[in-house]
């Protein structure tokens, strides 16, 4: 979703300065703010995404950033005026940046280490796809329809979320649910084996949990004063 949200506008560009605009045909300084909305939703989100994914979890968070992407999509594709579409483009910031934190930290939570990098860099190679995708769809559909099959395909990744897609084993430790952390990292390491589950969590405690008590938030003063934090 992250390539077709970032790549959206150049496929539609034309389109929607165009006299067939559902929003009538739009100016250079018009289209500018379409492209510019979701920078600036991005930053915004930034601000609170963090926060947001620590207390309801990966899982959660993830429908939450299709739900966004999913509501972005539905305006654009049944918008009547210019500033529903700059809302429309400033929603899909908000979920372009939440999906890029909390894709970060689930991946690295529930992959083995061996295989961290390589699904990792698969994040970018989706997002390419994503950009690919839409682009090819502004050769040959009408404005509506690149819009209805991303808001499909938004509709669809929820589905798929929220019936198929287990929950991140490290938030589960971190609420104390142990049993159920071992019980998803069954399904993700495809094995029964007590030694090799335990070994795993012990990974996970290791690597996020005690990592994360130890820490402490530095203060802004403490920030420009230590010279460490300047690299």
């Amino acid at each position: 979703m992250v390539g077709i949200a970032a790549s959206w506008s150049s496929p539609v560009q034309s389109l929607l300065k165009s006299n067939n605009s559902p929003v009538g045909p739009l100016t250079d300084r018009e289209f500018s703010w379409i492209g510019s909305l979701p920078p600036i939703g991005a930053i915004c989100g930034a601000f609170f995404w963090n926060e947001i994914i620590h207390h309801l979890g990966r899982k959660k968070s993830a429908l939450l950033v299709t739900a966004t992407f999913f509501v972005s999509n539905l305006i654009c594709c049944f918008c009547t005026s210019y500033y529903q579409l700059l809302l429309a483009r400033f929603l899909c910031g908000i979920g372009i940046v939440g999906c890029m934190i909390n894709n970060g930290n689930y991946l690295s939570e529930i992959s083995e280490t061996k295989y961290k990098g390589m699904l990792c860099s698969l994040t970018v190679v989706v997002a390419v796809m994503g950009a690919l995708f839409v682009i090819i769809q502004g050769s040959f559909l009408s404005y509506f329809h690149i819009n209805l099959i991303t808001t499909v395909a938004c509709g669809i990744l929820l589905v798929v979320l929220l019936l198929y897609i287990p929950e991140s084993p490290v938030h589960l430790l971190r609420k104390g649910q142990e049993h159920k952390s071992k019980e998803i990292l069954k399904w993700l390491r495809c094995t029964e084996d007590e030694y090799v589950l335990d070994r795993e969590l012990k990974i996970l405690k290791n690597s996020f949990l005690n990592t994360s008590q130890s820490a402490r938030k530095l203060s802004v003063a403490e920030v420009h004063s230590n010279p460490l934090s300047k690299f």
